[in-house]
């Protein structure tokens, strides 16, 4: 058989599969539109867990009205300007992929303001193909709703699970990025009810009891490590507070929610003979990384991230929650009868038996 071009629309079918995969992919990226279009005010809405309407609005920047059109055109990005920015990107997004790639497996209405001024402009989509531009109103930010999602892949969309387990992925992904962003008011809107409304005060605190109870908030450890490379700040919770699974375990690097497997395997460790097997704890951490130390252009979907020196900030991490949960436990007396041993040696441990040496980084 001879070798051929595939065609434009094959193309852009393809490289929309490695983004969207499913209704949270879609709010992820516009989510993250948001965020670098410095918005205070998000609100998301979806029926049919996203499979028939998405709604993503904010108060940001916006979209001048001559730019609807090239926002929709692949690796079109604000972002970039030199290959050498990609070392250094510290914005979500930055690939211009995201746009053209909801576009191409969905219809698409994007209206859009920059000025205080209520002139706005309005784009269509079906499908990849523009039906039309045209100016409208709105408030200054921009508002992205997106329907008919795989309309034209029902082998895909025929892959996507229950409605019920596709709103539990929305709802996990919109409460880490309420978690990331305690500065950010997020409002979600779920067939028609309100699921959950944040303040956007900026205290993680007061979040955490909005998302699970104030017990569980005030009885949270908080932590602050910084060096020369590498700063930890969030909460963890006691040795007292058990949850099922790790989904609660929340680490973000640079403000970036990734999946990071290796980073919540060292929170795992720090809590190793302090939970029993099976129960997990609640963690909100930030680490804070040199941008240069990052590889965040690993995958289109960009939620997998390469770290240079990993083991050492594992160790980091590790040791960081570790002595926090010892000193809080010494000082309640919750421990101190026991003669916990801890070896904070943890990185010179050359073991072919350790497990982080097993897991491929960035994956979960």
């Amino acid at each position: 058989m001879r070798i051929k071009k595939l065609e434009g629309n094959i193309i852009a079918k393809i490289a929309a599969g490695e983004i969207i995969e499913n209704p949270s992919s879609v709010i992820k990226e516009l989510m993250d539109n948001c965020i670098d279009a410095l918005a205070t005010n998000i609100e998301i809405e979806f029926q049919n867990a996203g499979k028939d309407y998405i709604r993503v609005s904010d108060n940001g920047a916006g979209i001048i009205y001559e730019d609807l059109k090239i926002a929709f055109s692949r690796h079109a990005t604000s972002k970039l300007n030199s290959v050498k920015d990609i070392s250094t990107i510290e914005s979500m997004g930055f690939r211009g992929e995201a746009l053209p790639s909801i576009a191409t497996v969905s219809n698409v209405e994007l209206l859009s303001n920059v000025s205080s001024q209520s002139n706005a402009g309005k784009i269509n989509l079906e499908f990849g193909s523009v039906l039309n531009v045209k100016p409208d109103v709105r408030t200054k930010g921009t508002t992205v709703v997106v329907t008919n999602l795989f309309g034209n892949m029902p082998a895909r969309r025929n892959f996507l699970k229950t409605t019920r387990s596709e709103i539990q992925k929305n709802y996990d992904l919109i409460k880490k990025y309420a978690l990331c962003y305690p500065e950010i008011k997020f409002k979600v809107i779920s067939d028609g009810r309100k699921y959950i409304e944040t303040s956007g005060s900026g205290s993680l605190v007061e979040l955490l009891s909005h998302i699970y109870n104030n017990e569980l908030a005030t009885s949270m450890i908080p932590i602050e490590y910084n060096s020369q490379h590498i700063g930890i700040n969030g909460y963890i919770s006691n040795v007292n507070i058990k949850k099922s699974s790790n989904v609660n375990i929340n680490c973000f690097v640079n403000k970036r929610v990734i999946k990071n497997r290796i980073f919540n395997y060292a929170i795992e460790r720090a809590y190793d003979s302090l939970l029993v097997k099976g129960d997990y704890p609640v963690c909100v951490l930030n680490l804070k990384l040199d941008p240069s130390f990052l590889d965040i252009n690993v995958h289109p979907s960009k939620n997998e991230i390469k770290i240079r020196d990993e083991r050492e900030i594992f160790s980091h991490v590790e040791k960081t929650i570790r002595s926090n949960l010892i000193n809080y436990n010494t000082n309640k007396n919750d421990i101190s009868s026991i003669g916990l041993k801890f070896d904070f040696n943890v990185a010179k441990k050359q073991s072919s038996h350790n497990p982080i040496t097993q897991i491929k980084y960035g994956h979960i």
